[in-house]
């Protein structure tokens, strides 16, 4: 139940996060973007690359997705001050807890 309720939830969250990175491509050239938001999508596309990664290795994608929304925060809280708005980030974060939840109740082997 752990593994599909991580992998639902990371490909709504992938493909919501593929519309904004459309969305921000086609309204600026892809290269005019400033220092911080660059390194704010590569904090996102780890993120984004942890939801497919978790698909078969559920406890690496999770690190991923954990550290990437980290790492996200980190940056904003460096730039800003503060911490990212608004509900869709603590969000992104679930899959990455489920995949790791989820590869715990499994037994070891080895």
């Amino acid at each position: 139940m752990l593994k599909w309720s991580a992998r639902i939830t990371s490909l709504l969250l992938a493909v919501l996060i593929l519309v904004i990175f459309t969305g921000e491509a086609a309204s600026s050239d892809f290269g005019g973007f400033t220092l911080r938001e660059s390194v704010m999508m590569l904090a996102a596309f780890v993120v984004w690359t942890g939801y497919l990664i978790g698909w078969k290795i559920e406890r690496a994608g999770g690190l991923m997705v954990l550290g990437g929304i980290a790492v996200f925060y980190g940056l904003n809280m460096a730039f800003s001050g503060r911490f990212p708005g608004g509900w869709v980030y603590p969000l992104m974060g679930i899959p990455g807890a489920l995949y790791v939840l989820s590869s715990l109740k499994k037994p070891q082997q080895g």
